[in-house]
């Protein structure tokens, strides 16, 4: 009679030199147990598992986290205002100044973080001060308009102020996920 041995695994009675069991399929030397997804104890499968999981976890995370974008150097002229105003008041001992228009996205990309860049001229035409502001509120949608307000404080006195001309320096394009 041949000698027998317990399976690792499901627990039947197995052939001593068996290398794997007839019944669940798992295999009985210490390595290859460590291996075979049918062990429950499999830390080799565990661990292999989890390794996959996480790359895969990342992957995802890297891509609907950061997606790619549309180059804003293409499409940026897409983006446009349609109107804007100027104006002062005071907030508490300060002059406070405010510059609240429209943007309107003629193309069919969802942008955001808009970067808006304002220049301010006094009436010989000369440049007395700029503001930037990047309007991380600001989603401009496909083929409509958006709100925005840049603010700051002025440097010169109000009534120095008389032409504002507005320039988007930069947006980042929205992915899929925002559509």
């Amino acid at each position: 009679m041949s000698e027998m041995k317990i399976c690792r695994v499901c627990g039947e009675s197995i052939a001593a030199v068996a290398i794997r069991c007839p019944k669940c399929q798992s295999w009985q030397s210490k390595w290859g147990a460590w291996w075979s997804p049918s062990s429950p104890q499999s830390v080799g499968y565990q661990l292999l598992l989890t390794v996959i999981i996480m790359v895969v976890a990342f992957a995802a995370m890297r891509y609907f986290m950061f997606p790619g974008s549309k180059d804003f150097e293409q499409y940026g002229p897409s983006l446009q205002f349609s109107s804007q105003s100027l104006s002062f008041s005071k907030e508490k001992d300060r002059e406070y100044l405010a510059v609240v228009g429209t943007i309107k996205n003629t193309s069919q990309i969802v942008w955001r973080d808009v970067h808006v860049e304002a220049r301010f001229f006094n009436q010989k035409d000369e440049l007395i001060d700029t503001i930037s502001s990047n309007l991380r509120d600001v989603i401009i949608r496909p083929q409509s308009e958006s709100a925005f307000r840049v603010t700051g404080y002025p440097v010169r006195p109000s009534n120095e102020y008389k032409r504002i001309s507005l320039t988007i320096t930069s947006a980042r394009s929205s992915s899929w996920l925002d559509r």
